[in-house]
Parts: structure tokens; C-alpha cells; sequence
């Protein structure tokens, strides 16, 4: 079973995707060239979420190490830290919706 993180799987299916979208006679089919299209935006769409939410760790990672001499940095990382609390239960909250 794949969780909403496997990370990996989204980008191999995507690129799958993109290829055979890329294919002569793709359109021929139009219904299943919308369901390729669909998935494909789906995934490409939880693959720019889960960018989100590594930029968002990143940010925290950066605010640490600066908040050793800038205690706004703590705060201001703290603030990054509800964020992606927020963005990983709405996450939550989408997958068992689906």
C-alpha cells in the first residue's frame, strides 16, 4: 500500500505519464488521454505539495541553527513548525477523503 509520502512512486509515475503523453497518437483516444491527464496532475499536484512541506523543513533546519545567536530565528521557526503542521494534516485529512 503507498502512503501519501512515497515520494518516489509519484515521480517514476509521472515521468511514465509524461511519456505516454508524449506518444504519436495519444489524443487518438480522448477519453483515455483525459484519464492519463488527470492522474498525472493528481500526482504532479502531491508532488508539488511534498516540495512544499521540504522547503518547509529546510526553513526549520536554517531558523535552528540561527537561533543559536538570533532568538527571533526560534520564534520565527516556530511559526514555520505550525505551518507544516497545519499542511501535513489537511494532507491527512485529503487522503482519507479519497
Amino acid at each position: 500500500m503507498r502512503g501519501i509520502f512515497d515520494e518516489v512512486f509519484c515521480r517514476e509515475k509521472v515521468a511514465e505519464l509524461d511519456y505516454l503523453s508524449a506518444q504519436p497518437g495519444f489524443w487518438d483516444k480522448q477519453q483515455y488521454a483525459q484519464e492519463i491527464l488527470k492522474e498525472r496532475n493528481l500526482l504532479k499536484d502531491r508532488l508539488d505539495r511534498l516540495d512544499s512541506l521540504q522547503g518547509m523543513l529546510d526553513d526549520i533546519e536554517i531558523l535552528a541553527e540561527m537561533s543559536e545567536e538570533d532568538p527571533e530565528s526560534a520564534e520565527e521557526a516556530q511559526e514555520v513548525i505550525i505551518q507544516l503542521e497545519l499542511a501535513l494534516n489537511k494532507m491527512e485529512f485529503n487522503r482519507m477523503l479519497s
